[in-house]
């Protein structure tokens, strides 16, 4: 099995919209970005992710369960590319998915390894729009208070995985 069959370099928009390599685990088939508009037109499901992604391998599922394919990201945060916490690095194509005004707003940080979404409360289904304003949230009080908004958020999240079973599937 060759390297690039296992990870996955997804190319983002880091701090001050920047392009930075994201390392993960591949959880897709090979290509998926060019099925991304087929997947998309299913709509939104949990944690606004888009339903019934026929492009997560079965195998796949399972890493996402597990955050497994998550953890090649510690490189990126040893790097500096991204943050413990923030908003998951997104590429070009998905920022269009979101306002410009907190696309700006957003890409002031650097993206973050636990995703700010996974500290709504679990029993909420939460939507796109739910995302976007929890986001929106963590963007306000970061702005006021870096450091404490960071360490709030980084055991809301971890409460949630480990006590509520949130899962990045």
């Amino acid at each position: 099995m060759e390297l690039e069959e296992l990870l996955y370099v997804k190319e983002a928009l880091g701090q001050n919209s920047e392009p930075i390599s994201v390392y993960k685990i591949r959880t897709m088939v090979k290509d998926a970005e060019n099925l991304r508009c087929k997947v998309k037109s299913n709509g939104r499901g949990k944690w606004g992710k888009f339903k019934e992604d026929s492009r997560i391998t079965p195998f796949g599922k399972f890493l996402r369960r597990y955050w497994i394919d998550e953890t090649p990201q510690f490189y990126n945060v040893l790097r500096g590319d991204m943050s413990i916490v923030g908003i998951r690095p997104a590429n070009e194509m998905e920022w269009e998915d979101f306002p410009e005004d907190h696309r700006e707003r957003a890409l002031k940080y650097k993206p973050g390894l636990l995703g700010v979404q996974y500290s709504l409360p679990y029993n909420k289904r939460a939507t796109f729009e739910d995302v976007i304003d929890i986001q929106r949230q963590y963007l306000e009080e970061k702005e006021q208070h870096p450091i404490i908004t960071d360490i709030k958020y980084f055991f809301k999240i971890w409460y949630n995985i480990i006590f509520r079973g949130v899962r990045s599937i």
